[in-house]
């Protein structure tokens, strides 16, 4: 009986405790930014980590996902979302892509399953995307086959919007 009575107020100490520290944990959370950057002085924001990753599933969704039916529309996409080296090698590249997408009656599909940001400061950004997708063309005979790319994305802070500037196949 006496060992319960000294047990009790420990217990109760020690529920109280991790009350504490859980509260103090909540309010912690609820001030989350990303300081993790290049040069390890910036703070970003947490909503600017939102906003990277919406931009380059956006571009890597649009860069698997073309087809020959309506490659104007597709191609525009690509060059909306993207800024710099790539924006000016894409661009030189859609005359080739439409010849052959055309004579392949080639058909992409895709649908991003993972996208993470690597690093990240105010102005710039660097994302890996994994799409998992189809492919259809005349070498298929038509008939959709599994074509999943692991891109990476680089991304700069244009105006406040979020363009790729580089995009690398990975993996």
């Amino acid at each position: 009986m006496v060992l319960y009575l000294a047990l009790v107020p420990l217990i109760c100490l020690s529920v109280l405790g991790g009350l504490a520290v859980w509260q103090e944990h909540d309010a912690r959370a609820d001030e989350v930014t990303l300081s993790e950057s290049d040069s390890g002085d910036e703070d970003v924001p947490a909503s600017a980590y939102s906003d990277v990753l919406a931009a380059a599933k956006s571009e890597a969704e649009a860069f698997a996902s073309i087809d020959h039916g309506d490659l104007d529309a597709g191609i525009a996409k690509v060059q909306e979302g993207a800024t710099g080296k790539f924006k000016k090698q894409y661009e030189k590249s859609a005359k080739g892509l439409r010849k052959m997408m055309q004579q392949n009656k080639s058909k992409m599909t895709s649908e991003i399953i993972s996208a993470g940001v690597v690093s990240m400061t105010e102005y710039s950004a660097t994302v890996l995307v994994a799409t998992k997708g189809k492919v259809s063309n005349t070498k298929t005979k038509g008939k959709p086959v599994e074509r999943n790319f692991r891109l990476k994305l680089d991304l700069t802070r244009v105006k406040g919007t979020w363009l790729t500037n580089n995009l690398e196949f990975v993996g």
